[in-house]
């Protein structure tokens, strides 16, 4: 950039804020052009998932139907069956993502916090989601108050990201209490990523190689890492040394009051 000296002319000065003029309305125009695809993109995510919810929810009844009976069907037909009920499944929770998503873009989401035992329930969602997963969780009650849906769907999609793209086997889950923070670790033993793509990772529909893309909607991540702002918190990845990634949360919780106690409310006497 051509900084005019001491000794300068009107006239360059007069070429130089022509110049600078010309750079700034260009950038406007730019970040314009960016913010007109940007809602054009999330008008078009929410319009397709409110159009596919109803025909899907059909389709899912269906397939629901159709799985209570392949075991009648002859061998080559519920082959087939099973194919389209899985494809379904499918079907159902990318339209239940992008329909997330939208709610998200139109901030519909809000935190509702209720009081719960944080180690019985990560190991009841772990479970239910990946069985084999190894759990290192205080025997103690966590109570903790906190958006339980959330929390769910946050440690749901990390552990169908593990079974997915990791070792479903050799998945670690780890909770801790962390002064006001809650402390949770989903460790995989798959074959990890390059490590330019670990900011990439929480990218809405983003994909890294294909040996962690099998056929995902490439939200889950994004999602989750969504749900975790939403609560005041973070959620970062990280290779593991050894091979594997490792997916950190962190959100701010509120401990319950021990039994007997009662909150200090304004004008109370002190």
């Amino acid at each position: 950039m051509r900084v005019p000296s001491p000794a300068a002319g009107s006239s360059e000065v007069a070429e130089l804020t022509s110049a600078f003029n010309t750079m700034a309305e260009r950038l406007e125009e730019s970040i314009d052009h960016i913010q007109r695809d940007r809602d054009r993109s999330r008008e078009f995510v929410a319009e397709v998932s409110h159009e596919l919810r109803t025909p899907t929810t059909a389709l899912v009844q269906e397939a629901g139907f159709l799985s209570e009976h392949l075991d009648a069907m002859p061998s080559d037909g519920r082959r087939a069956g099973e194919l389209l009920v899985h494809d379904v499944a499918r079907l159902r929770t990318l339209v239940d993502d992008l329909m997330e998503i939208s709610r998200f873009d139109a901030a519909a989401e809000v935190a509702a916090p209720t009081e719960f035992d944080a180690a019985a329930f990560v190991r009841a969602v772990v479970a239910n989601r990946l069985p084999s997963a190894r759990l290192a969780v205080p025997t103690e009650e966590v109570r903790v108050v906190l958006d339980r849906r959330r929390l769910e769907r946050i440690l749901g999609n990390l552990l169908d990201n593990a079974r997915e793209h990791g070792e479903a086997a050799a998945v670690e889950v780890t909770l801790e209490m962390d002064d006001d923070a809650l402390r949770l670790v989903v460790a995989d033993r798959g074959p990890g990523v390059d490590p330019d793509e670990l900011p990439n990772l929480f990218e809405r529909f983003h994909k890294s190689d294909p040996s962690r893309s099998r056929g995902g909607s490439g939200l889950g991540l994004a999602i989750a890492r969504e749900h975790a702002e939403l609560l005041g918190g973070t959620l970062r990845a990280q290779l593991r040394p050894g091979g594997g990634l490792q997916f950190e949360l962190r959100l701010p919780v509120t401990r319950p009051l021990p039994a007997g106690d009662e909150p200090v409310t304004e004008g109370a006497e002190r």
